[in-house]
């Protein structure tokens, strides 16, 4: 039931060759407060998910 706004996404690549892991690093707006989420797998889409999910846990914690 959150709604979220994404402000700032960054993504970096760690390592390389078969190896290398993306890293997203991402700012979110919920509820008027701006918080940092970061996420790194070797897929760039779960590290998306993982950041957006630290984003929205550190709301919880901090707010709820």
């Amino acid at each position: 039931g959150l709604k979220t706004s994404l402000k700032e996404y960054i993504i970096q690549a760690i390592g390389s060759g078969k190896d290398a892991r993306g890293q997203v690093n991402l700012l979110l707006e919920i509820d008027g407060f701006e918080l940092a989420g970061k996420g790194t797998a070797s897929d760039i889409l779960e590290a998306s998910g993982m950041a957006h999910l630290n984003a929205i846990n550190r709301y919880l914690l901090r707010f709820k």
